[in-house]
């Protein structure tokens, strides 16, 4: 699972991307022990296809590792801020089942199950939520203003 930080720092680069043209994401943790980076995460201005829940076909993208860790080396100034690789991808990504992923890919396989949760989904449902809310005041505001302007008619 990502950290806070991580989660903050992915969302920031799936937005970054977007806006370059690059739609399509599929984020995941690399726990392995020796590896350097923590998160994965890969774009495309493509659909990303998801082949299987675990798999998924990568077109024409980019790659973009990230080190979230603290560690202070020869190589790291062992500042908070995330070190980052990009590199040119297209193939085919398998993901380890451990670990945790997060995508907006297209499905290939036949469920209706959603198996990888998209980051921008969490937004999208809180702003639909803020809107309600507001829709809910304006009409509070019709109908008091409908009641009070009522109540003056009747004294006359």
């Amino acid at each position: 699972m990502l950290s806070a930080q991580e989660l903050e720092y992915v969302k920031g680069l799936v937005g970054a991307y977007y806006k370059k043209g690059y739609k399509y994401y599929l984020c995941h943790t690399v726990t392995e022990s020796n590896n350097v980076y923590d998160v994965y995460v890969y774009f495309s201005k493509e659909e990303i296809k998801a082949i299987t829940s675990d798999t998924f076909d990568v077109t024409d993208g980019l790659l973009v590792k990230i080190d979230s860790s603290q560690r202070n080396d020869n190589s790291y100034n062992g500042s908070t801020h995330s070190r980052d690789e990009v590199s040119n991808v297209s193939s085919i990504v398998s993901v380890h089942q451990a670990e945790f992923i997060y995508t907006n890919a297209i499905s290939n396989y036949s469920t209706n199950l959603v198996v990888n949760p998209d980051l921008n989904y969490s937004n999208l449902t809180a702003q639909n939520t803020h809107l309600l809310g507001g829709v809910f005041v304006m009409l509070i505001i019709a109908f008091l203003f409908s009641f009070v302007a009522s109540i003056l008619r009747l004294r006359r």
